[in-house]
């Protein structure tokens, strides 16, 4: 057994040793936040004025509301945006995965062709 106090004082050191990269990097991150911060404060204006100091007030109305219709084509968009990202990941992987992952695959691209169908029936990408 390696009961030695040389093999212990190896797998401590080993341990540390593993560790200092992060080390480093976490002083690294905090003197750079440091560093900025304390630029700020020196290049930053420093005069306050009454009119920065106040509320913001529009001086004219809004332009009008958006369509609700432009909310949902923008979901659409970025759930079936988010749902092509699953593709280069099994692209990548295909031959490992051989004939359950094609077939899983078939699987996802039928449930989004379903929803993408029922959308498209119920007037979801129509933009009037």
């Amino acid at each position: 057994m390696n009961g030695s106090p040389q093999a212990h004082l190896s797998l401590e050191q080993a341990l540390l040793d593993s560790y200092v990269p992060v080390l480093i990097f976490v002083l690294i991150v905090f003197g750079l936040i440091g560093a900025l911060v304390t630029l700020s404060f020196v290049l930053g204006p420093t005069k306050l004025h009454k009119r920065k100091l106040a509320p913001y007030v529009p001086d004219t109305p809004a332009l009008g509301r958006l369509s609700v219709r432009f909310y949902l084509t923008a979901m659409l968009f970025i759930i079936f945006d988010v749902e092509a990202v699953f593709f280069y990941p099994w692209a990548v992987l295909l031959r490992q995965l051989k004939w359950f992952g094609l077939i899983e695959m078939l699987v996802f691209i039928a449930i989004l062709l379903i929803a993408l169908a029922h959308i498209w029936k119920k007037g979801g990408l129509d933009w009037e």
